[in-house]
């Protein structure tokens, strides 16, 4: 119950209430007691026992009839006493204080006070007894060896407890209807403290769940009114500043996402703290309940979370390794917070597989360029050398000389295909002429039979449907069906057939060329359009290839925005599909027969 500040409020109201009635009544019955006491002393010193009477009292002693006379003089003086229901007198004997006669007859001996012993030894007995039965006064009557009569007035209480339970009971009442209005005003006062508190609460509540309401602006200008503004203005510059901290995170949080770095970080304890889409790849993470020792130490043997937080917190390793399928370079390096503490590690993952093929794919260029180049080099110095010794006969010089031929033709093809393959890596610069792709197949078929029947090879071609004119460059194309034919001849034993077919598939120009040759082995076929590769190095260089054609056709083909792929079971033949789209979005259709080309 005691938990509310409106509870709380309404017993303090009531204890306030209580306490200010009690010490209330309790300075009254006190101070009506007083002046009862202060009262009654009064009357009885100033009205009784005066400068007159005394001497009086005194002369009766002191005649033979002392106490017949005493007792008139006090009955006398009745009125003056104030003798009634409540006040009596009394005379009692000087030397033992016994009752010798009084106004109460009922009365027959005296209680010896305080007041009353005072008097037997001369004194008046006028001290308050807040105790006793009777408000008392005990004046001593003097002889010439000490007190003879001693003249006692007391009046009971009764008089004085009805007054005072009068007043306790109107005292009571007030306490009630006072208790009553405090619990109202208390209830009233409290609700309009508790009311805004209470909702002041409920809004903490909401922004503790993340509902940054703001409500309206209070407008009273107390304490609470006052409060209630500050937490509305603290409300909406926290909801702008969630609002702009989850912005931040939100763009953060996408970087990390589309980011092809991957990101991994790690808590001083070594436990996940995130992870990005990218690191989850390259690393084949598919849980995240990994920790930095476990998982790096089987990577890298030399690394460990404590080199980070413990012996170098600035410190930073970079490592190389092949993990998954990926040549990934890794970043290792702590990051701190704030309060430059250290929070943890963090590492970066960089997928450097494409630049380190890049790499090896250069190297591997120069060195196939300079294998190329080196035999032919090397069998044409030789052979000047030996025409410069002038040591052969002339049919042996022919021969050289038709070696030597051979070989600068070869190098100079090996040189046009490099140049052509430079300009492609440069970008292709195509003469796109929207054109039937079936003039130029039946023209590379009646020119390549010569070469097909020397190995009594049947060459054909088949239209199997109708290809719309597509744009290409006529004679980039020429040479890229030309290159493939030609290789399917060159490659096709005698009596084999090459067959060329076209036709057109969901808005695509398909050509196919299928042999029956030697085919190619299947651990070579992902590689064969490969720069300067070849199944057979040795019989390819008998032919007089480069191992640049199919790179080249390739490079054409895609420029072109199309596909070349190949198929290829060895001892079988071999199948080449090269796919054209019929419309390209970056052609423009020429306005006359001179804007009749178009960059790719």
């Amino acid at each position: 119950m005691l938990k509310s500040i409106q509870s709380k409020l309404v017993l303090l109201f009531i204890l306030v209430i209580l306490s200010v009635m009690l010490t209330v009544g309790t300075f009254i019955v006190t101070n009506v007691t007083r002046f009862y006491y202060s009262d009654f002393m009064s009357q009885i010193s100033t009205a009784v026992f005066t400068e007159d009477f005394v001497p009086q009292l005194e002369e009766a002693t002191e005649s033979q009839r002392s106490f017949q006379k005493l007792s008139e003089l006090l009955e006398a003086a009745s009125g003056r006493i104030g003798v009634d229901s409540y006040r009596n007198y009394a005379i009692l004997d000087g030397k033992d204080g016994s009752f010798l006669t009084g106004s109460d007859e009922l009365l027959t001996q005296v209680e010896m006070t305080d007041n009353i012993l005072a008097a037997l030894s001369g004194q008046v007995g006028n001290a308050v007894d807040n105790n006793g039965q009777y408000m008392e006064y005990a004046y001593p009557i003097m002889g010439e060896n000490g007190p003879v009569y001693i003249v006692y007035i007391y009046e009971t209480k009764e008089e004085l407890n009805n007054f005072s339970g009068n007043m306790l009971s109107i005292i009571l009442q007030a306490l009630l209807v006072a208790l009553l209005i405090a619990v109202v005003l208390g209830y009233l006062l409290s609700k309009t403290i508790t009311t805004p508190i209470k909702n002041l609460t409920d809004r903490a509540e909401k922004i503790a769940e993340g509902e940054f309401e703001i409500g309206e602006e209070s407008p009273s200008k107390d304490e609470i009114g006052v409060l209630t503004n500050t937490f509305r203005t603290m409300g909406q510059r926290l909801r702008e500043t969630v609002q702009e901290v989850a912005s931040q995170n939100t763009k953060l949080e996408k970087i990390m996402e589309y980011s092809t770095d991957g990101i991994v970080a790690f808590d001083t304890e070594g436990e996940l703290l995130h992870i990005n889409p990218s690191a989850k790849k390259y690393l084949s993470i598919r849980e995240e309940n990994i920790r930095f020792d476990e998982f790096f130490s089987n990577i890298f043997s030399d690394v460990s979370l404590g080199d980070f937080l413990y012996l170098n917190q600035d410190k930073q390793i970079i490592k190389e390794s092949d993990y998954n399928n990926y040549y990934l370079k890794f970043h290792f390096g702590s990051f701190k917070y704030s309060d430059d503490t250290v929070g943890g590690v963090i590492v970066d993952v960089q997928n450097v597989t494409e630049s380190r093929k890049l790499e090896l794919s250069r190297r591997e260029f120069v060195a196939n360029v300079s294998h190329e180049l080196r035999t032919p080099l090397t069998t044409v110095k030789a052979y000047i050398e030996t025409l410069e010794s002038g040591e052969v006969d002339a049919m042996m010089q022919t021969k050289f000389l038709d070696t030597i031929h051979r070989e600068t033709d070869r190098m100079t093809r090996l040189v046009s295909d490099l140049l052509i393959l430079s300009r492609l890596d440069n970008g292709v610069k195509l003469n796109l002429t929207r054109m039937s792709i079936e003039p130029i197949l039946r023209d590379i078929t009646e020119k390549l039979q010569f070469e097909a029947r020397k190995k009594n090879q049947s060459l054909s071609y088949t239209m199997l449907n109708e290809i719309p004119a597509i744009p290409i460059d006529y004679d980039r194309m020429q040479q890229v069906i030309i290159n493939i034919v030609s290789n399917a001849i060159k490659y096709t034993p005698n009596n084999g057939s090459v067959k060329l077919y076209s036709s057109y598939v969901s808005d695509n120009a398909i050509i196919r060329i299928v042999d029956n040759g030697m085919g190619i082995p299947e651990k070579d076929v992902k590689r064969i359009f490969e720069r300067f590769y070849r199944v057979d190095k040795a019989r390819s260089r008998e032919q007089g290839g480069t191992g640049l054609g199919l790179a080249i056709a390739k490079e054409i083909v895609n420029a072109h925005a199309g596909d070349i792929s190949l198929e290829s079971r060895l001892n079988e033949g071999t199948e080449v599909v090269i796919t054209l789209p019929v419309e390209k979005s970056f052609l423009q259709e020429p306005d006359s027969e001179e804007d009749s080309t178009a960059l790719v």
